[in-house]
């Protein structure tokens, strides 16, 4: 909204309604890095101390989730 003044000096408020027209553009979601078992495994026979460690490992997302972690598996949101 833009205030202006008329030739008397009195106010009046102008309503720009104009509609921005954006162009949308997709972008593509990057997906989560996934290690597969076998990737697992060869960690797992390099480091057999951290053997259960490397098999329940799981990545955090860019928005601090962690991926492959579904409702219930850790904790429960009911009251």
């Amino acid at each position: 909204m833009k205030i202006t003044s008329n030739s008397f000096g009195n106010y009046k408020p102008i309503f720009n309604n104009k509609i921005n027209n954006v162009k949308q553009i997709n972008s593509q979601k990057e997906s989560a890095i996934e290690i597969t078992g076998e990737e697992k495994k060869f960690f797992t026979n390099l480091y057999p101390n951290q053997k259960e460690e490397i098999e329940n490992y799981h990545f955090y997302q860019k928005n601090g989730e962690k991926s492959g972690v579904a409702l219930g598996s850790l904790f429960d949101r009911r009251g």
